[in-house]
């Protein structure tokens, strides 16, 4: 039997590590520069995400507010409003979970590619 999350279990996880390591070093430098930086030019804007490693890949669409980052799942709808589009791996949502603390310690280790990723050219 697998014991593993599903996504959206897997996915609220990996955010609310996120977010404690935003907290935890919002007052730290570089980081309170660089996620200051990036709350500002990204507050409120939908960026895709698509995990990426079962069969069927599913997506959020996550955005930044004043406070952290939210998500919710991804409509699929011709008029998408994301902005970027970011793949990522189920198996390193699960790294970031089983290793949290070198994460929330570090943000550094966070991949935060989603906040440069390109800009979505539409659907494939």
């Amino acid at each position: 039997m697998n014991n593993a999350p599903d996504h959206t279990k897997l996915f609220e996880i990996y955010l609310d590590i996120c977010n404690q390591a935003l907290e935890a070093n919002k007052e730290r430098f570089p980081f309170k520069q660089i996620l200051g930086a990036a709350r500002r030019s990204e507050k409120h804007k939908n960026i895709e995400v698509c995990i990426l490693g079962d069969r069927n890949p599913i997506s959020y669409v996550i955005k930044i507010t004043d406070k952290k980052i939210t998500a919710k799942p991804h409509p699929f709808r011709k008029d998408c409003a994301c902005e970027r589009r970011w793949h990522v791996t189920r198996s390193y949502l699960e790294d970031v979970i089983k290793n949290a603390h070198q994460y929330i310690e570090n943000p550094a280790k966070i991949n935060w590619e989603w906040l440069q990723s390109t800009p979505d050219k539409g659907r494939p």
